[in-house]
C-alpha cells in the first residue's frame, strides 16, 4: 500500500471514530442518556485511538503511531468487556441506551475489536520503509480538518464530563452535578 493510500485511510479512520464520538454526544445531549464512568473511559479510549492516525497524517505513516492506536483499542476493549460482563445477567443494573438490541458498551466492544483488526491490517500492508513516506505539508486541508474535528470533539467531551461529574463521577449519573451545584439545586 502506498503512503498516500495509508494517509487517506488514516483520515477516514479519524472521521469514523469522530463520528462514533459525535453519536455518543447525540445520545447524551439529544436523548438525555448520561454516560457512566466506564462509558467515559470508553470515550477516552476512542479519543486515544485517533492519536495514531493523527500522528500519521502530520508526521508520515510510522509503525509506532499504529502501536499507540492499538494500545488504545486494547484498553477500550478491556473497559467495554468489563461493562458487558457487569450487565450480562438481566436485571443487574442500569443498561442505558440500546441500538439494534445491543447496548452502547456492547457496540463499543465491537468497534474496538474492528478498529484493532483494521489497524493491524493497515500495519501489515504498509511497507517498513517507503521512499514516498514524507511529512505532509502543513497546509494540507486533510490535516487541518482532522485535527480541528477531533479537537472540537475532545473539548466538548471534556467540558461535558466536567459538567456532569465535577471532580468525581457518580456510579450512576442522573444529572449534571456541577451545573446543579452552581445553581444551588443539588441535594444535601
Amino acid at each position: 500500500m502506498s503512503a498516500e493510500w495509508a494517509r487517506k485511510l488514516n483520515f477516514v479512520f479519524v472521521l469514523g471514530i469522530g463520528g462514533v464520538l459525535c453519536g455518543s454526544l447525540f445520545i447524551q445531549f439529544g436523548l438525555g442518556d448520561l454516560p457512566c464512568p466506564l462509558c467515559l473511559l470508553q470515550r477516552l479510549a476512542f479519543v486515544l485511538m485517533t492519536l495514531g492516525p493523527l500522528l500519521n497524517l502530520r508526521f508520515g505513516v510510522r509503525q509506532r503511531h499504529y502501536a499507540v492506536s492499538m494500545l488504545a483499542a486494547l484498553f477500550g476493549m478491556m473497559v467495554s468487556m468489563r461493562q458487558v460482563l457487569l450487565h450480562i445477567v438481566p436485571g443487574t443494573g442500569h443498561y442505558g441506551f440500546a441500538v439494534i438490541d445491543l447496548h452502547l458498551y456492547t457496540w463499543a466492544f465491537v468497534f474496538f475489536t474492528v478498529a484493532l483488526l483494521v489497524i493491524a491490517l493497515m500495519l501489515m500492508l504498509h511497507p517498513e520503509t517507503s521512499s514516498d513516506d514524507r511529512v505532509y505539508p502543513q497546509s494540507d486541508p486533510k490535516i487541518k480538518i482532522a485535527f480541528v474535528f477531533m479537537g472540537l470533539i475532545t473539548a466538548t467531551l471534556v467540558v461535558a464530563t466536567f459538567l456532569q461529574c465535577g471532580w468525581q463521577c457518580p456510579d450512576n449519573p442522573t444529572s449534571y452535578k456541577l451545573v446543579l451545584n452552581s445553581l444551588g439545586l443539588a441535594a444535601g
